[in-house]
């Protein structure tokens, strides 16, 4: 089995888990896009409509390193799901990120934009 096609369909497997986690929190409308990553005119992983949200999702393999773990992190996911975000009518783009073989999902997004979300909830 080549590499490549292991990686896909365990990004896929993240994007449906990431889905099911959403709708678990009371998002129903979150979906998993459609060849994401294969056309520029389908921006991101999952979309969250409800949330204003577009997902980038990501599942890396964890280091470890005198008892500390640690993952890969490139900050150009951020900026590109952002544009991406915002080009397709999103308030934010955050980058979803997991563990390999670990449960928990750390969302990554700007001080500015979870600011915003704090001042948000407030508001409500």
């Amino acid at each position: 089995m080549c590499k490549q096609g292991k990686a896909r369909r365990r990004g896929k497997a993240n994007e449906y888990g990431l889905v099911g986690k959403l709708r678990k929190l009371g998002t129903p409308d979150a979906e998993r896009v459609p060849l994401s990553g294969a056309l520029s005119q389908l921006p991101g992983d999952v979309s969250a409509p409800s949330l204003g949200t577009l997902f980038e999702a990501k599942v890396y393999a964890l280091r470890e390193v005198e008892g500390a773990r640690y993952a890969r992190l490139e900050l150009n996911w951020i900026e590109k799901i952002r544009q991406e975000a915002a080009r397709a009518g999103y308030a934010r783009g955050v980058v979803a990120f997991r563990g390999k073989g670990q449960r928990q999902t750390y969302v990554i997004l700007p001080l500015e934009d979870y600011v915003s979300l704090v001042r948000e909830k407030e508001n409500e």
